[in-house]
């Protein structure tokens, strides 16, 4: 059986690649597809050696099925018809625009243009809303569980919204487009469009055949200037996830007035650190805002552009081994949603905690809370494998700060005393987080399991915890650390590494303010 469908996959493939060299498109001879991995992933493998920089596969625009096409579709009138649907003033008007011109396209069978592209195609596709409950359960994920559920009858219902849109049209869809047609369109979109920016997607025959996996081969678009590479990676661009709870984006002006609000006996000494520290916490934003702020490309609606997948600068690929490239920054937690799998030891991967801004709050905070801020409302921070939380750190800081510390330790770690508090309630926090979860890492390590899809749930929670205990570790070597500092003791070699690589950007904070003589040392 296993054969027969990889016979019948080369066939069509086969096909596919015949259509796209007529246009003009260019395939290199090095590459193949399919080749079965794993004795079941399909992925596209080196016929021989690739060296870096090799262009890999050019696909012509005329190959493409882009938003870029809506420009001219004769669907337009369908657009105009439901503009509360199609329309840029729905957030997701160009995602319905581009759906129902991949649905229209399908539903063309062998007349439209693209029929041997989508002969290619998988006839069945599974992201994590295909998950049952009990399996979803196992990623013991309170916070993708409630997504999961949010999110199926979001799609439910939006597909069953463009059915009867689309059925009204029997000149352009003469057979009943069903849910399931309207499901399969969108998830093919998710899985296996490229994106060069928030209004264009783009499907791109061939390309879409290569796995998602760490690797410097890269993909663009032929007019799409080089843009600077950005190490820095923030994490609620990709933290899409939906919910219910009221989630509190907190900002350092804020983290002052709720500080500032529960200083019951102000004097004149209060007026002056609250106006230094209201200054410093505008400086502060304003860099944030300038390190997010990427100056957009300049293009045009519509480019003519081929679309390129070149080898990176030091990549090289042996004779049969599997062609990957990077889909995105994707976490465990964004590849399960979209695509149904995860990866282990994904380097993008993080740790999401949630928590309720009354459980940071010290009691003083809790009684004036202004009332622009709800203490059942939720604080979202992000933790990655080997860094401590610059925005976690930073909002304990302010919120354990008092007028006995450095107005310059509201932000900063320029209060020794302060910092071991700060450091001390890091750890606590994340490990009672560590503590909520039903099984221990160690029993999960011992686990075996044979389904698909009970192997990423496991996997996806080994790495959640193993990034939490981690972070513990981090906290509280940087607590001995800084300890080690004021004693003008010597590191052992843990603590050396450490500090020159994960917990660099911290300790040299504290080292900068220790050698500045603004630290303010007391007796532990």
């Amino acid at each position: 059986m296993e054969s027969t469908e990889k016979a019948q996959k080369t066939q069509a493939v086969a096909l596919l690649k015949n259509w796209l060299e007529s246009l003009g498109c260019e395939i290199s001879p090095k590459v193949e597809y399919p080749a079965l991995f794993n004795n079941q992933l399909y992925g596209m493998i080196a016929k021989s050696t690739i060296e870096p920089k090799e262009t890999l596969i050019r696909i012509k625009y005329d190959a493409i099925i882009s938003t870029e096409l809506l420009q001219n579709t004769e669907l337009k009138v369908i657009f105009d018809a439901y503009p509360e649907f199609f329309s840029k003033t729905n957030p997701e008007g160009i995602d319905n625009q581009f759906l129902s011109l991949i649905v229209y396209e399908k539903s063309k069978g062998p007349a439209s243009k693209w029929a041997l592209f989508f002969d290619t195609l998988p006839q069945t596709i599974d992201n994590l809303c295909d998950w049952d409950p009990d399996e979803v359960d196992e990623l013991q994920d309170n916070d993708l569980k409630s997504d999961y559920l949010i999110r199926k009858d979001k799609n439910i219902g939006s597909y069953y919204d463009l059915s009867r849109i689309l059925n009204k049209y029997p000149e352009f869809f003469p057979n009943e487009i069903s849910v399931y047609s309207i499901e399969w369109c969108w998830k093919i979109i998710w899985t296996r469009s490229f994106m060069r920016s928030p209004e264009h997607s783009a499907l791109i025959p061939y390309a879409d055949f290569i796995n998602h996996g760490p690797s410097n081969t890269g993909f663009y678009f032929a007019d799409q200037k080089e843009e600077e590479a950005d190490d820095e990676i923030y994490y609620e661009e990709y933290d899409e996830m939906y919910t219910n709870y009221e989630i509190l984006k907190i900002s350092c002006r804020d983290l002052y007035e709720i500080n500032f609000s529960a200083i019951e006996n102000v004097n004149e000494d209060t007026f002056e650190f609250a106006k230094r520290i209201l200054v410093e916490a505008d400086v502060i934003e304003k860099s944030l805002k300038d390190k997010k702020t990427k100056k957009p490309q300049k293009i045009d609606d519509i480019n003519n552009s081929d679309f390129l997948i070149v080898t990176g600068d030091t990549e090289i690929y042996s004779e049969g081994s599997q062609i990957i490239f990077e889909y995105g920054n994707y976490s465990n937690t964004s590849l399960l949603i979209h695509y149904g799998f995860i990866i282990p030891e994904n380097r993008f991967d993080y740790f999401r905690l949630k928590i309720q801004l009354s459980k940071l709050l010290q009691p003083l905070q809790l009684k004036h809370l202004p009332q622009k801020y709800h203490k059942t409302s939720f604080l979202i921070f992000y933790f990655s494998l080997n860094e401590l939380s610059h925005n976690f750190l930073r909002t304990i800081r302010s919120l354990l700060w008092t007028q006995n510390n450095r107005d310059t330790s509201f932000f900063s770690q320029s209060d020794l005393p302060l910092e071991k508090k700060v450091l001390l309630k890091y750890a606590e926090i994340l490990n009672n987080s560590l503590k909520s979860y039903p099984t221990t890492l160690e029993q999960d390590q011992k686990l075996n399991p044979s389904l698909s899809r009970h192997n990423f749930a496991i996997t996806y929670r080994i790495q959640k915890k193993q990034i939490l205990k981690k972070q513990i570790k981090l906290s509280l070597s940087a607590l001995k650390i800084i300890n080690k500092i004021y004693n003008k003791n010597p590191l052992d070699q843990d603590e050396q590494e450490l500090s020159n690589k994960e917990l660099k950007s911290y300790i040299d904070n504290v080292q900068y303010y220790y050698d500045k003589d603004q630290l303010i040392f007391n007796n532990p």
